[in-house]
């Protein structure tokens, strides 16, 4: 039995859910949730706060040894509209990587939009008529409109919680000028999607996320039927009329709820108003449920196509890639620019043809030991390769890998290491070649987005000349990354490495 988690990193709160798919369907056996606020600051300056992003990781590194504690064979991490709007993103992605091991996905709003959808769809029963589902995070509000499995609308509107409440609200109990502002601002958002969502008539209105359950719990139709309109006008309107700690106790909203949902609450009343809808059916659903339907369903896609990976075998290191939650695309992208490398400094690294294999292995397990600790990934990458079990490979082939991943950073040991011991003349020679092939491999995907499609060499007798092919996008990122290479390349080839885009 297979084992999925789900992270969401909103602007509001960090999600997780870890779910074991029996028999074809998915069963949750852990969910956690904590509010950390990480868009808060976005909306005003554009900019994740340092004290936000420190908490969030603290929490995705409790949410990755639940993921442990549960055998998780795989876990996707995504993030929306604070990673979408932050000038400093990368600086947090690369922070939850060093800390957890973990990629985070920054989705953009259609994905979003659609994983929620999907999400939602894999729990209900099909009906002949439209669906609307209505999703209010932290930053921004997700509609999809659809007719069974086809999505007719796809809209994303800045009319998040956190967000209205950090633009509007500045008073406790917000004053009746703020109210107006907040209202108007909503409506102005809200009219061309509304004009749209009347005029194709949803049979079907549901609606997740935090506000939907807590207006759902405060209307008393959390487990039962269809919120009215008129409920959720009339609750609204109480909220805004009370103070912070009067909202907390009301049922089913709690403390750091009770901060952002006048707002949240103010959002749901204007679209029931505005699309001309009798109400909405709240369902505890999400983005997660989407992320474990799509790893479900590709779970089932290998199986059919008898494990195969995009169109290849099943190998022992793929396998063990998996097994320690390793990031396949950037994983198979690596493979194919060793490959690529391969064959192009033929000339220069001479190493026998048996080494593809190594490339391979080491493309696929580079990383596997950022699942023990990620702050010595490399170290426990060399170890794991060597112990994990490779199912019909030599012992020495896979001590092979171990030290090429060994060799994965930093300059080349001096002759007195330990490392060379028990090494023979040849393999002296090639494993230091095959890891400089592989290091410049791993340097060609460093932005992770498939920038570097292929390369040329010229090779001369004191110089090689690289030349990195990309595609739609920049390979900014991969050219640097590859030119730091340059001592080490110096060092094993005796050449001097000149790397360029093309």
């Amino acid at each position: 039995m297979l084992v999925f988690g789900a992270v969401d990193i909103g602007a509001n709160s960090v999600r997780l859910k870890i779910s074991r798919c029996v028999g074809g369907a998915l069963r949750v056996v852990h969910e956690d949730r904590e509010v950390t606020r990480l868009g808060a600051a976005v909306f005003a300056t554009h900019e994740l706060a340092p004290e936000a992003m420190a908490q969030t990781i603290q929490v995705l590194a409790r949410f990755r040894r639940a993921c442990v504690r549960y055998a998780a064979d795989r876990v996707r991490v995504v993030g929306t509209s604070p990673l979408r709007e932050a000038r400093n993103a990368q600086e947090f992605v690369a922070w939850a990587r060093a800390a957890t091991g973990w990629v985070v996905e920054v989705l953009s709003a259609r994905q979003e939009a659609e994983l929620i959808h999907a999400g939602v769809a894999s729990h209900l029963r099909a009906a002949a008529g439209r669906d609307l589902l209505m999703d209010l995070g932290g930053g921004s509000c997700e509609l999809t409109v659809a007719r069974g499995a086809v999505l007719e609308v796809v809209r994303s509107l800045s009319l998040g919680a956190v967000r209205l409440t950090e633009a509007f609200l500045h008073h406790d109990p917000p004053r009746a000028g703020e109210l107006e502002r907040l209202h108007e601002h909503i409506r102005r958002q809200i009219r061309p999607t509304a004009a749209l969502v009347r005029r194709l008539r949803p049979q079907r209105v549901f609606a997740t996320s935090g506000t939907a359950a807590a207006l759902a719990a405060v209307t008393g139709h959390k487990h039962a039927g269809m919120v009215p309109a008129k409920a959720v006008r009339r609750v609204a309107a109480e909220l805004a009329s009370e103070t912070e700690a009067q909202r907390n106790r009301r049922r089913g909203v709690g403390t750091r709820r009770a901060e952002i949902v006048v707002a949240g609450s103010a959002v749901f009343a204007e679209l029931l108003a505005a699309c001309a809808l009798p109400g909405f059916r709240f369902l505890p659903l999400g983005l997660r449920d989407g992320l474990l339907a799509a790893m479900a369903r590709e779970s089932r896609r290998r199986a059919r196509d008898g494990g195969n990976t995009v169109g290849r075998r099943e190998t022992p290191w793929t396998a063990a890639a998996r097994r320690f939650a390793a990031d396949e695309l950037h994983a198979q992208r690596v493979e194919v620019l060793a490959g690529k490398l391969f064959g192009a400094l033929r000339g220069v690294h001479e190493l026998p043809l048996g080494y593809r294999e190594v490339l391979a292995a080491g493309a696929w397990l580079h990383e596997i030991g950022g699942f023990v600790n990620p702050n010595a990934a490399v170290r426990h990458s060399a170890y794991l390769a060597s112990a994990v079990e490779l199912a019909g490979m030599s012992p020495q082939v896979q001590m092979r890998i171990s030290r090429v991943l060994a060799l994965m950073e930093g300059p080349l040991p001096p002759p007195t290491d330990p490392f060379w011991k028990r090494l023979s003349w040849e393999e002296r020679l090639y494993l230091p070649r095959a890891a400089a092939v592989l290091r410049l491999a791993c340097a060609c995907d460093r932005g992770r987005q498939g920038a570097v499609r292929g390369v040329r060499a010229q090779v001369g007798p004191r110089r090689l000349r690289l030349v990195l092919v990309s595609g739609t996008r920049s390979a900014a990122v991969e050219i640097s990354e590859a030119a730091r290479e340059r001592p080490y390349f110096r060092t094993v080839f005796d050449r001097n490495l000149a790397v360029e885009g093309g």
